[in-house]
Order: C-alpha cells, then sequence, then structure tokens
C-alpha cells in the first residue's frame, strides 16, 4: 500500500460514515430492498473566480471499495447503539460488489459533470457515500489549487508549505501528493522543487526544504 494511503485501514474504513447513512441502510435492509442504485458525485458549482476543477481522490476511493468491511469490533459497537441483530449480521460479511465509473485522475472537470459513478445495491452505495465525498471534495480542492498555483507561477519553480493550514495530518500530506500529480500530467516536472514537511519527503521520495 503507498505510504501516503495508510491511514486507511481495515480499523477504521467502515466507521469513516454518518450514523445517518448506518441508519438509512438499515431501513433499506428491514424493508428488504436490494435492488440496484445509481449515485453520481459531482459538484454544483465553481467558486468565484475560478473556471475548472481537477478531478482527484481516485485512488483513496478505489483503495476504500476494495477493502471496506466491518470488524467484531465495529459489529459490537453498532450492537451498542441498537442496530438489529439481523443487520448486523449483514453487515459482518459486508462487501463492495458494485461498478465503479470515473473520469481519470488529473482531468480537468466542470461544475454539474459526474466525476465517480457508483452502481451497486443500494445498502451498498448508500453505505460509501460519505466517504467518497470526504474524500473526493478534499483531493479535488488541493489538486485545483495546485494546478491553479503552478499556473501562475509560469514556469518557474513551485514548493508546497501546506502542512500547517490543512485541515488534519491526512490532508497535509496530501498537497505534496496532488502537487506531483499535476505537474505529471502537464509533464512540467523540471518546475517542482520539493515540500517543506518532512512525511511527504520521507514518505513520498520527494525532496524536503527548509523554508527559512
Amino acid at each position: 500500500m503507498p505510504g501516503y494511503l495508510s491511514f486507511q485501514s481495515e480499523d477504521n474504513m467502515s466507521m469513516f460514515t454518518d450514523l445517518y447513512e448506518l441508519t438509512m441502510c438499515a431501513a433499506y435492509f428491514d424493508n428488504k430492498q436490494f435492488e440496484p442504485a445509481t449515485f453520481d458525485l459531482f459538484i454544483r458549482r465553481l467558486p468565484p473566480n475560478r473556471s475548472f476543477f481537477l478531478f482527484a481522490g481516485l485512488e483513496q476511493a478505489l483503495q476504500y471499495l476494495e477493502n471496506v468491511k466491518f470488524t467484531q469490533e465495529h459489529i459490537n459497537y453498532l450492537r451498542e447503539l441498537g442496530f438489529k441483530e439481523d443487520f448486523l449480521g449483514y453487515l459482518s460479511g459486508f462487501r463492495f460488489t458494485g461498478d465503479v465509473w470515473a473520469v481519470p485522475e488529473g482531468t480537468v472537470v466542470f461544475p454539474n459533470e459526474p466525476l465517480i459513478r457508483i452502481t451497486a445495491p443500494i445498502i451498498e452505495a448508500q453505505l460509501v457515500e460519505t466517504f467518497l465525498l470526504n474524500t473526493i471534495n478534499l483531493q479535488t480542492m488541493i489538486a485545483t489549487k495546485a494546478s491553479r498555483v503552478v499556473q501562475a507561477a509560469k514556469g518557474k519553480a513551485v514548493i508546497e508549505f501546506g502542512l500547517r493550514r490543512e485541515h488534519g495530518v491526512d490532508a497535509g500530506v496530501q498537497p505534496a501528493v496532488e502537487r506531483d500529480l499535476i505537474l505529471e500530467r502537464s509533464r512540467k516536472r523540471q518546475h517542482a522543487c520539493g515540500d517543506a514537511e518532512r512525511t511527504g519527503d520521507r514518505g513520498l521520495g520527494k525532496t524536503g526544504y527548509n523554508l527559512q
């Protein structure tokens, strides 16, 4: 597993969701609703003075879908919340079995354009919604910002210094990942210098810089 994806594990993947999602899934289960459903993930509108988004986060999303499951510890916790035993039995064997369509990583995209399309039994499609929204929103935001910075630099070297302002440890690592993606896609690697934080340096094999 790539170092920058190691925060995802069997111990936390399935519980990275809203209680609302689990409650909806339990309602589907109680009413024997297992038919396929299709959900599209898209962005509604551009921020002011912006003209595009750069899609990112697909690798994290696919890793999640391939590996998400509920451990016995998760089942015990959900039992304490009052979920029924037959539904807990279903969750104990849960695996994502649906189909995924997505635009390629690094693609320029626009509002109301499907970025990822999930077709799966409705419980599966519902359960993965929170993780996909969180991951794609964050990674696409970072990638789009990094792309704009590279464009504004007009060929000059760019160093990202985002660790102190990003929302959490994982988010602090992602700018280095997304910046490298952007430069690879645009074939401008000669303009990439590195990052200021050590995790990106050690875990991703990038050059670290002392910005003093």
